[in-house]
């Protein structure tokens, strides 16, 4: 274990920070007072692995319009359930082109435990999420996969947003096969006042104005509320958004061949 009371920088390229495993070695961040992030990437082509970063009070670990930034069998964990104290996001790559995250676990964010927002070429695969708000989030990305995770106990699983007022206007062509989706149903523990805290418990799948994603083979059960949801972005559930070029429908979406069992 390893006591950070500082944010840990990464800005070389071509670096790769390797633990011991998992389960051995842990960057525990419980008493840091300075930085937003526990591990703030802003190199290209480096490598997280092997490690569990814990108890920061910002984002896990956030990668800054990088190319090729990779988790594998990477944890994020908050031990505190449901509280607004625990950092928002655990992966947190935004404006990156080549996102790879796998065999990788995030715990407690009181947003998204992985998100991946204005980026391209994503690759989400044999990772799990619980006790989160949302699970995954994919906001305003574009040609992103996602396959065989387990997004259970969240208030949400999986995402698949677009917002406006970002730089990035839109995402489209998120694929999302062979995943389970289930039990969703905790309580909305988001920040008052952000998008996330507005979805109700009980989702297991939700598009939100984006368009040509596909689901599909994917186990959906248990989800209190709804097993898929596509629903277009709305100023009575949302802030008005004022942007002409943001396309508030979620268009030729594709949700096929799953099974569903139990939901709402």
């Amino acid at each position: 274990t390893f006591n950070f009371v500082d944010e840990l920088s990464i800005s070389g390229n071509g670096v790769t920070l390797r633990g011991a495993g998992r389960d051995k070695t842990i960057l525990d961040f419980s008493g840091q007072t300075v930085g937003a992030n526990g591990v703030k990437i802003t190199g290209d082509d480096v490598t997280i692995t092997a490690l569990t970063v814990q108890e920061t009070p910002g984002d896990g670990i956030r990668g800054d319009e990088v190319k090729n930034i990779t988790y594998d069998d990477v944890a994020v964990k908050w031990a505190a359930q449901g509280s607004l104290e625990n950092g928002a996001y655990g992966f947190y790559p935004v404006g990156c082109d080549g996102v790879t995250i796998r065999r990788s676990l995030v715990v407690g964010a009181r947003d998204a435990g992985i998100y991946v927002g204005q980026s391209k070429n994503v690759l989400v695969e044999d990772s799990e999420a619980y006790a989160n708000v949302a699970g995954v989030e994919f906001e305003n990305t574009t040609d992103a996969t996602i396959r065989r995770c387990h997004a259970h106990d969240n208030t949400a699983g999986i995402l698949i947003f677009n917002l406006p007022g970002l730089p990035v206007k839109d995402g489209k062509r998120t694929l999302a096969y062979d995943n389970i989706v289930e039990n969703n149903n905790i309580p909305n523990f988001g920040e008052p006042g952000t998008v996330v805290a507005q979805v109700p418990p009980g989702i297991g799948f939700m598009i939100l104005a984006a368009d040509s994603n596909e689901i599909r083979d994917n186990q959906i059960s248990g989800n209190i509320s709804t097993g898929v949801v596509i629903v277009h972005y709305s100023s009575d559930l949302f802030e008005a958004y004022g942007v002409a070029e943001f396309d508030i429908y979620a268009q030729s979406n594709y949700i096929h061949d799953n099974t569903f069992s139990g939901n709402g």
